[in-house]
């Protein structure tokens, strides 16, 4: 059996034999731990991708036990740099782009600026077998 807790609060759950004979009481406190902050790998930096290349952001919520660890993920220019919910980054054109991840609470948030470039083909070389 598993319990998840839904909110802050305490709860007894009775856990009972099928034949009736043994009851168990178990006091379960959930409790919010809040966010204090958030830590971003490259934060204040200027990252580099490849037009049609990925990178991935990495962020996290402080402390790492918080309840609640999702993050916002978003980008300046969408047309230059995309950005998924999970921190993936897409190089689209060429050009510059905050990556900001924000705490769902809203209250911390990180940013870094990625670069995409345009890598263009120097020569094709084509051999014969």
């Amino acid at each position: 059996m598993t319990i998840t807790g839904l909110r802050e609060g305490t709860v007894t759950v009775t856990a009972v034999t099928e034949c009736g004979g043994l009851t168990r009481n178990l006091r379960i406190s959930v409790i919010f731990i809040p966010i204090e902050g958030l830590e971003m790998e490259r934060e204040n930096q200027i990252v580099t991708v490849e037009k049609g290349k990925n990178i991935t952001l990495k962020a996290n919520v402080l402390p790492r036990e918080a309840t609640e660890k999702d993050l916002i993920w978003e980008s300046s220019n969408p047309s230059v740099a995309d950005v998924s919910d999970k921190g993936v980054v897409t190089g689209i054109n060429p050009g510059r782009a905050t990556i900001t991840a924000t705490a769902k609470d809203g209250r911390f948030s990180k940013r870094c600026t990625v670069e995409v470039i345009y890598v263009p083909v120097d020569g094709i070389t084509i051999e014969r077998e």
